[in-house]
Order: C-alpha cells, then sequence, then structure tokens
C-alpha cells in the first residue's frame, strides 16, 4: 500500500508539473529491454550465480543420498606362512594333542557391505531441508544480480544516451559561432565593426571546437563502457535514442514483488533455525541396519576352499556425556537465529529508507529539470534577440557571443538535469522492486 501511496502522490505533482503520464510502467526506450537481455546474457556475474544455483541444487541432491542405503565392495587376498591352527587338549581321549589345521597358506575372500540409516534424530532430513533453502538463497542471489546487472545497464545506457545529446548540443553551439563569426566578418569588411570583434568571435569559435572535440570523445568512451556491458565489440556502432525523456512510466504497481534481499535475509533465518536443529540432532539416538555378505577362505568350516556367508543386524548409538558441548553448540545455534532476525529487521529498514530516499530524490531531481527546461527557453529567446540587435548595431560582439554561451550552458544543464531525473527514476523502481 505504501507503494500505491508514494505513486499516487508523485503522480499528482507531475501533473501540476505539467509532466505527462503514460499508462504503463517500465522504462520508455523501446531499446533498452533488448539491450538488458544482451547484457544479461553476456555479464559472467550472472553465469557465476547460475553456476551457484547448480552447485546447491547438486548439494541438495547429496543431502538425499545420505538417506539412500550404502553398499560397499571390499576384498583381500593374503599368504600365510605359519597359519593359525588348534591342538586339542588333554582330556578328549584319542583327540587329545591332535592338531587341527584352521586356515590355509592363502586366504583371500570378497565382501559387500550395506548400511542403512533408520533413524538419526531427524538430521539428515533436516539437513536435506537446509539444502533446499540454501538453493532458495541460490536463486534469490541469481535474481539480485540479474537485477543489479539489469540497473547498471540502465546507468550506462542513459549516460550513453546524455553524453551523445551533448554531443549534438555542443556541434550546434559550434555552427552557432560559426554564423556569428561570418555575421562579424561581413560587417568587419563592409566597416560597421571593429577587427577585434572578428578575433573575439574566432577565439569563441576555436573553444566551440574544442567542445565539440571533447564532447565526441565522452560520448565515444561512454559507448565503450556499453558495449562491453552488452558483450559487443568495443567500437560497434549501438543504436540509441537521440534524446533523453523525462516522461516516465508507471503502471502494474500490483506487479511489483518484494525484493530478493529481503527473501534472501528471511531464509537465513530459516538456516540459523534448520541449524539448531541439526545440532539437536547430532546428540539424539542413532539406529541403522547393517548386513555384511562375503566369500571368503577360509570359512565358516574351517575348509580349505571359499565359502560364502552373510550377517545381519542392526546398530545404534546413544551420546551419553561430551562435556558441555552440546550446550554451547546448541546457545551458538540460539545466538546465530538472534543474529539473522536482527539481521533481517535491519534489511527491512534500508529496503524503507532506499524507497523514500530515492523517491525524494526523483521528485527533487524532476523539479530541477523543470527549471533548467524553462532557462533553456528563456536563454533561447535572449540569444536570437541578441543576434537580430547585433546585426541592427544597437549591441556589442561580446554580448551575442555571451547569449549564446548562456544558452548552451542552459542547455547543457538541462541535459544534466534530464539525466539525474533518469538515475534517480531508475534507482526508485530499484528501491521498489520493480526492475
Amino acid at each position: 500500500m505504501k507503494n500505491f501511496r508514494i505513486i499516487y502522490r508523485l503522480a499528482g505533482m507531475l501533473s501540476a508539473m505539467g509532466f505527462v503520464i503514460l499508462p504503463s510502467f517500465g522504462q520508455s526506450d523501446r531499446l533498452l529491454e533488448q539491450y538488458r537481455k544482451e547484457a544479461i546474457a553476456h555479464e559472467q556475474q550472472v553465469k557465476m550465480a547460475e553456476n551457484e544455483v547448480k552447485m546447491a541444487d547438486e548439494a541438495y541432491r547429496i543431502t538425499i543420498s545420505n538417506m539412500l542405503p550404502q553398499v560397499t565392495a571390499s576384498g583381500d587376498a593374503t599368504y600365510v606362512q605359519h597359519p593359525a591352527q588348534l591342538t586339542l587338549p588333554e582330556g578328549m581321549g584319542d583327540l587329545s594333542g591332535q592338531v587341527i589345521q584352521g586356515a590355509a597358506n592363502y586366504q583371500y575372500g570378497a565382501y559387500a557391505d550395506a548400511r542403512q540409516s533408520i533413524y538419526h534424530g531427524h538430521g539428515q532430513q533436516n539437513q536435506k531441508k537446509k539444502a533446499m533453502v540454501n538453493k532458495a538463497i541460490a536463486e534469490d542471489q541469481f535474481s539480485l544480480t540479474k537485477t543489479e546487472v539489469t540497473l547498471a545497464t540502465d546507468m550506462l545506457y542513459w549516460r550513453t544516451v546524455a553524453q551523445r545529446e551533448v554531443y549534438h548540443a555542443m556541434v550546434d553551439y559550434r555552427d552557432g559561432m560559426r554564423e556569428i563569426t561570418e555575421v562579424v566578418r561581413s560587417r568587419v569588411e563592409a566597416g560597421n565593426s571593429l577587427r577585434n570583434d572578428l578575433l573575439m568571435a574566432q577565439v569563441r569559435l576555436n573553444k566551440a571546437e574544442l567542445a565539440v572535440v571533447q564532447a565526441e570523445n565522452n560520448y565515444n568512451v561512454t559507448k565503450m563502457s556499453l558495449n562491453r556491458v552488452l558483450g559487443r565489440p568495443l567500437n560497434d556502432t549501438t543504436i540509441i535514442s537521440d534524446s533523453l525523456s523525462v516522461k516516465e512510466e508507471y503502471d502494474n504497481l500490483n506487479e511489483a514483488t518484494v525484493r530478493a534481499e529481503m527473501l534472501i535475509a528471511e531464509k537465513q533465518i530459516s538456516l540459523a533455525e534448520f541449524e539448531l536443529k541439526i545440532v539437536n540432532g547430532k546428540y539424539g539416538l542413532k539406529l541403522d541396519a547393517t548386513m555384511l555378505g562375503m566369500y571368503s577362505s577360509p570359512g565358516y568350516n574351517f575348509a580349505p576352499g571359499a565359502v560364502p556367508n552373510y550377517r545381519a543386524g542392526f546398530t545404534f548409538s546413544m551420546p551419553l556425556y561430551w562435556g558441555s558441548m552440546r550446550k554451547r553448540e546448541n546457545q551458538l545455534a540460539k545466538l546465530e537465529i538472534q543474529n539473522a532476525q536482527l539481521a533481517y529487521e535491519r534489511t527491512a529498514e534500508l529496503m524503507n529508507l532506499q524507497q523514500e530516499q530515492q523517491f525524494l530524490a526523483w521528485r527533487n531531481s524532476l523539479q530541477e529539470t523543470d527549471l533548467a527546461g524553462q532557462s533553456v527557453a528563456k536563454a533561447k529567446e535572449n540569444a536570437d534577440l541578441m543576434n537580430d540587435q547585433y546585426e541592427e548595431g544597437m549591441v556589442s560582439v561580446l554580448e551575442v557571443v555571451d547569449a549564446q554561451l548562456y544558452y548552451e550552458d542552459a542547455l547543457v544543464d538541462f541535459i544534466k538535469t534530464k539525466l539525474k531525473a533518469k538515475v534517480e527514476y531508475t534507482h526508485y523502481i530499484r528501491a521498489i522492486g520493480l526492475i
């Protein structure tokens, strides 16, 4: 409900400022969705997080395997120079003193040992459940990694668009200075202006040329960073928007989900709780069924050849006294639960704080954009008036050049505020779990 309250409050503020509210929630640029997919498909951290999910799944399957029967095969073969033998004692009549060969010189055998756990204090079940939670955490971390890659892609994309827009603004500024310089040149040649006016205009034109070179360099460098994220050649010609727009889209608020950070923090509590159960089961009764099959020599009849045999039964164990280990491990597990609960509460507070802060930052950035847009319009009008007045000989060339410079500065500031609005908007929808 808080997200609805924030959005509706913002919608009223935007309408009052003259911004248009479009009927969907998401980045307005049609290219961005494609670039997000490319970045996620290329980013190594995403692939690593996906492998972590697979690793967690294997760990879960291992816990299941631990609950199944365990069968071990073994064998041996030895030669004994003096095998064991039995001499019958006195008092057995004619048999007294006779020697019975107990084993052959060659002794060998093959064995198969099977063990099945029956009851281990629910320890194995809790290990399985803990592994399931670890897998769920890995999946949430995978989702979080994709979200961070998406956020980084958005940031780079909007910065690239802004740098391109600045570059085009500098080109327009240079072209404007060229026109002004030609007008001054014509007036100087006609004797209506002094040569120093032309020199001054030419100096400003050189600065405009330099600004174009610098803006183009910044644009190309930023585009290289974007191409790296997308997995493209660094100098690839990536299509982007011509300019930034502050018309944001926000609908489908019912699709908002709990952020992965909260899901992970919640599951960390479950992990700690299962660890406590595992500790308690560690000191409980353990009951196993065992069976041993063998084919060995000498056999039970002391015959020299190998004979088959088997034995089956149960084994159990119960810890009686391990010092204070059980108490300490139990207390340790309880403290881990408390810490996990505190970490969850802290995460919830930070998420709420981030939402409120990003909403405020976005709202302020829109106000800044509105003011910067008004300044551009006024600076443009002033530059046009100065051009007309210069042609009529009413103002100096310095005033014309300064007016043009003020206009370009206002335009660059406007682009920066639009970029800031885009950035804050992206951070905001990230904060409320919609990216």
